[in-house]
Order: C-alpha cells, then sequence, then structure tokens
C-alpha cells in the first residue's frame, strides 16, 4: 500500500466517509494537480484503466465536497471544477468561458473580506468567494457573452 493510499484512508476516516476505490481514486488525481473538472478526473483515471464510470466520478465529487474535502467552484453554464480543501479563507477568479480557475489569495482579499464582516459586527470562521468573469484571453476574443 502506498503513502498517498494511506494519507487518503486517513483523510476520508477523518471526515467520517467509508474507504471505497473509486474516493481512493479521486483523490489521488488531486494530488499532483490543483483543480480539475469532473471530465479531466475521468480521463485522468482512465489513462490508469480504474474501470470507474463518469458517474461514479460525478457521485464521489459530490460526496467529497460535501464532506469539505474538495472546494466546487460553479462556473458558468453548469460547469465545476473542484480542488482539495485548504480552509481559511479563499477567493478564487473564474473564467465562464474557458473555465479557469485562478487562486488570488493575498492579504488584500482577506483584508477586505474581514473589513466586510466587521461591518456587520460578524466575525468569519472561515469564506470562500468565486468572482466570476472573463480572464484576459477570453476577453481579447469578444466573440462570445459572458455566461451566467
Amino acid at each position: 500500500m502506498t503513502q498517498a493510499n494511506r494519507d487518503g484512508m486517513a483523510l476520508l476516516a477523518r471526515h467520517g466517509l467509508r474507504v471505497t476505490r473509486p474516493r481512493l481514486e479521486v483523490l489521488r488525481a488531486f494530488d499532483h494537480h490543483d483543480r480539475l473538472t469532473g471530465e479531466d478526473v475521468y480521463r485522468l483515471l482512465a489513462r490508469d484503466a480504474s474501470g470507474i464510470s463518469m458517474a461514479t466520478i460525478y457521485r464521489v465529487l459530490a460526496e467529497l465536497a460535501g464532506a469539505h474535502i474538495l472546494d466546487r467552484y460553479v462556473l458558468g453554464r453548469g460547469a465545476s471544477v473542484f480542488a482539495r480543501h485548504r480552509g481559511g479563507h479563499s477567493v478564487h477568479l473564474a473564467c465562464c468561458r474557458c473555465g479557469l480557475v485562478e487562486a488570488c489569495d493575498d492579504e488584500h482579499a482577506s483584508a477586505a473580506l474581514a473589513m466586510l464582516a466587521a461591518s456587520r459586527g460578524f466575525v468569519i470562521a472561515e469564506a470562500g468567494v468565486v468572482v466570476k468573469g472573463v480572464c484576459i484571453a477570453c476577453a481579447a476574443s469578444p466573440d462570445e457573452d459572458v455566461a451566467s
């Protein structure tokens, strides 16, 4: 058994999820990739001849996001991108055309979140913000409307 499998098993157990081969395989796909779509995971696992169906991959991604093991970023046109949950505050910019998701977790974003919360007497435990728009590359070719 590999260290990655042991780590995956421990992670699932900490979040109260039963250890299954599909869950371990999907987690393994994120070992070398920051963000993946369901289709990306399917292609990676198909390359390894895992035999896991697309439906199972989407079910597992939803379970892992529900358990806060993965974060789900919903883009325009129903597309979603998943990333390992890091905790704390996160701000991401998501292109509604090409699906690019870029983290912008810097002190300015954290300060803006803290000011917003403080102005309403709220204490943030954890925050995840997705700002949808169009990336610079897509903006250079204005053929499509921005998806909502």
